[in-house]
């Protein structure tokens, strides 16, 4: 089956994986071409898609956490450049 969890390394991504078990803390399952199984919690489960087409959608689901953009950092060419650059920062940091 397919799923889209809202957490984990690939928040929000679909990933196939195999059902192990459902417990109180969640699905048991395996990813293919993987011996680890993971516990996917059901309320960060967004949907589900069985290998007929079968599909089901969790509205209530977490969210997916969104990372935030990192900062914009100049491309200079020497450590020496850089530190420069950032002179003023990293002096105020201490």
């Amino acid at each position: 089956m397919t799923l889209v969890y809202n957490a984990g390394s690939r928040p929000g991504q679909a990933r196939s994986v195999v059902p192990v078990s459902v417990t109180d803390g969640g699905l048991i399952a395996v990813e293919p071409g993987s011996r680890v199984n993971k516990t996917y919690k059901l309320d960060r489960i967004a949907s589900v898609e069985l290998a007929n087409g079968l599909r089901a959608t969790n509205e209530q689901a977490t969210p997916p956490v969104v990372a935030p953009a990192l900062p914009d950092v100049p491309n200079l060419k020497t450590l020496a450049e850089y530190v420069e650059h950032f002179r003023a920062e990293l002096i105020g940091a201490g």
